[in-house]
């Protein structure tokens, strides 16, 4: 069968589009920054990086599910089996890696032992919310990831999203967003 013709899961991100169907492929269109779309296993910077229709990417064979799929202007997140696994643009340290170089063009697992339950990038950060139901950071130039918001009996995080340099942070009956790095209640 086509992509077409599977039941799909589709995602939209900054000058990108990704399709995963039900067997777990993704098929990805539009800007590839960094390699962030995963579609060449030798990405070439020097090489126009459009690509106008929806092609397999390449997704390494230790991940054989993919729960949710995220992308930044310069940089992606995947998690598969409650890991983390990042691709691009690592200049602030939002891969989760060390800052030791700027770039990876591979989807490598972050360097975060914590069960993830949920994943979301912005342009200079990756957010997670753990299996203890806490929001981590990584990037911002941070040397390592950072607890930006933990489980009280008020508020427990279930998910969060990412837009631009911002993000919002979802419980189960209240809103919060970072606007400026200010939490509001919403």
């Amino acid at each position: 069968k086509q992509w077409y013709q599977r039941r799909v899961r589709v995602v939209a991100g900054p000058d990108c589009s990704a399709i995963v169907t039900s067997s777990n492929e993704v098929y990805c269109c539009g800007k590839n920054m960094s390699n962030k779309l995963l579609l060449s296993s030798q990405y070439d910077p020097s090489v126009p990086n459009y690509n106008f229709t929806f092609s397999r990417s390449y997704l390494p064979d230790n991940i054989d599910k993919v729960d949710t799929i995220t992308f930044s202007h310069c940089h992606a997140a995947v998690l598969s089996d409650n890991k983390v696994y990042t691709v691009g643009s690592n200049e602030e340290g939002q891969l989760g890696r060390a800052l030791d170089s700027d770039l990876s063009l591979t989807l490598e697992p972050a360097d975060f032992p914590r069960f993830v339950r949920v994943v979301a990038v912005t342009t200079r950060s990756t957010l997670v919310v753990t299996g203890d139901y806490c929001v981590v950071q990584f990037g911002n130039k941070l040397p390592q990831p950072r607890t930006i918001l933990e489980a009280s009996p008020e508020f427990k995080p279930v998910d969060v999203i990412g837009v631009e340099n911002k993000f919002v942070v979802m419980g189960h009956s209240t809103i919060l967003t970072n606007i400026l790095n200010y939490l509001t209640y919403m």
